[in-house]
């Protein structure tokens, strides 16, 4: 379902912290942090997919063409940019290469590779509604309204009249101490974002 309008610039949230892998001019993987470990596995396994091993053999090739594009870019040659989006069911998934040594000699060049990930903002949104406490339906129109959309396409995608949902809309409003549509979704991010510090 599109967010505000189809703006596809707003369906993920702010990037987390970043993995960073070290890697030869090759593509060989030498080193992965925890995070880089966590965010690689994320990006090769998506929630739900039967081509869960064909994903994980693009990924990696993808990553050693990030390394050759580097490398053909410093010796003058024309390659694409050293960067790449990956997007599955987890989210958005950024890999960027540069060098991590000096630039002496080719030979024994090391690439820094680092993985960013935004997670669909939708997921974050369901997850800072889940222990509100607001009624099933409400966290269903909060969710809607959160994304953007009217009271006119709420009430169709929930098959409620419209009446009804300005009903919800005002009883979330009144629950959540805010007072227009413009507060629901920074409230809560800032909730998700709450959780997750806790968590850590």
């Amino acid at each position: 379902m599109p967010l505000r309008g189809g703006d596809k610039a707003n369906q993920y949230g702010d990037p987390g912290l970043p993995g960073m892998m070290v890697m030869d001019v090759q593509g060989a993987i030498l080193y992965l942090t925890d995070e880089a470990k966590r965010l690689l596995a994320n990006a090769c396994h998506p929630i739900l997919s039967l081509d869960a091993r064909n994903q994980e053999a693009e990924i990696v090739a993808k990553l050693a063409q990030l390394c050759r594009n580097l490398h053909a870019i410093f010796q003058g040659k024309q390659a694409a940019p050293p960067s790449s989006c990956h997007t599955n069911g987890r989210g958005r998934f950024t890999f960027r290469a540069s060098w991590l040594n000096g630039l002496n000699n080719t030979s024994d060049r090391l690439v820094s590779m680092t993985i960013e990930h935004q997670e669909p903002l939708v997921l974050k949104i369901l997850r800072a509604l889940k222990d509100l406490p607001l009624s099933p339906v409400q966290k269903q129109v909060a969710s809607l309204l959160a994304q953007g959309l009217p009271n006119e396409h709420i009430g169709e995608h929930l098959h409620i009249k419209l009446s009804t949902v300005k009903e919800h809309v005002s009883n979330i409003f009144d629950k959540l101490d805010i007072g227009h549509r413009g507060e629901l979704l920074p409230l809560l991010l800032n909730l998700d974002n709450s959780r997750k510090i806790m968590r850590a």
